[in-house]
């Protein structure tokens, strides 16, 4: 007989399924049944205090990558919450290759880090045709080649085909073998990798970066091309002509005038205005300052009325100011430009 038809038994005679006694008004039940809990029970709440921003894993986007440690990198699109990582990486120029619109968190890291925002618009290489057009590559990689721009960082949707892309054609100018350039992009590609893509990687011409750098007047009014001893007349003396220039010689770097930098502690720190003038220039405007200075003291001396002189003096001051305020604009939205930092030959 089984258990069940045994408890069955039992339970039915009144008797005790150890087989004493039976207590009068007792009926024994399957002693494998779990008790039932009460009706209308709430069930308890846990609440967790949010994690302080000093212990929160810092999360880098999908797809990160450094193509250049400490001068390129390359990624996903930055989500959320991935921002507090980026803060961490001190970028001074972003580079997006889509028409994506970012988030407010996005566009909020990179104005408070005054990070210059480029977009290249790059058409993906899908159904296994190549639809990226030569010059818009070639207008990103004159971007990435450029020294005056790192810390740099490239991004697309994924960060792995129209990214690779852009990186692939680079290794090239960098003479990497072709082996390495496309097993680079198959491992970020993956498992994704597109022949459309493969295509356009093993046809680029890297020479087609300096003729299009040479077309569109990319090569002039340039002062540390004008000083380089040789000629630059090919992609190879191009790419070491914007990679070893001194960072003074930087267009835009010129900008961090009335810069500022940042502690660790997070206070404030000003840094000396840099004026961005030669120094033949920055020596006529101190000897012109120093004549206006001796003709107001005589005119205080003798007593006559110095609110013309005055007013001369502060319009030249505005005027310089207005002039610097321009160029830090036209850096950043707004004057918290990061130190300028010296960054090694990514060609070496």
């Amino acid at each position: 007989m089984s258990v069940q038809s045994r408890i069955a038994m039992v339970e039915e005679k009144g008797e005790s399924p150890t087989g004493d006694v039976p207590t009068e008004g007792v009926t024994y039940r399957s002693m494998s049944l779990p008790p039932s809990p009460p009706s209308g029970a709430a069930t308890p709440t846990l609440r967790i205090a949010q994690c302080p921003l000093r212990l929160r894993p810092l999360i880098p986007p999908p797809n990160y990558g450094a193509v250049k440690q400490g001068a390129i990198l390359r990624s996903a699109f930055p989500q959320d919450r991935n921002v507090e990582f980026l803060k961490g990486l001190q970028v001074k120029t972003v580079l997006c290759l889509v028409a994506t619109e970012p988030s407010e968190a996005y566009n909020r890291w990179t104005y408070l880090g005054s990070c210059k925002r480029l977009r290249i618009d790059i058409a993906a290489n899908k159904e296994g045709k190549v639809k990226t057009t030569w010059d818009s590559l070639c207008e990103a990689l004159l971007i990435v080649m450029d020294c005056a721009n790192y810390p740099l960082y490239i991004h697309c949707n994924q960060g792995r085909h129209r990214t690779g892309c852009v990186v692939a054609c680079f290794r090239k100018i960098q003479r990497w073998s072709m082996d390495d350039i496309l097993a680079e992009y198959r491992a970020y590609a993956y498992p994704k990798a597109r022949e459309g893509d493969i295509e356009l990687i093993r046809g680029f011409d890297p020479e087609a970066v300096y003729d299009y750098a040479k077309l569109h007047g990319f090569l002039d009014d340039r002062p540390f091309m004008r000083r380089m001893d040789s000629t630059i007349g090919n992609i190879d003396a191009l790419a070491e002509a914007l990679s070893s220039r001194d960072v003074d010689d930087c267009g835009d770097m010129s900008a961090v005038s009335n810069a500022s930098t940042r502690s660790d502690d997070g206070l404030t720190m000003s840094k000396p205005a840099l004026d961005p003038r030669s120094e033949s220039e920055n020596v006529a405007v101190k000897l012109a300052a120093e004549n206006t200075s001796a003709a107001r003291t005589s005119v205080v001396e003798v007593g006559e009325d110095i609110d013309g002189a005055s007013a001369a003096l502060d319009e030249t001051v505005v005027r310089d100011n207005a002039d610097s305020t321009t160029t830090v604009v036209e850096l950043a939205e707004d004057a918290m430009t990061p130190p300028a930092v010296a960054v090694s030959n990514p060609f070496a």
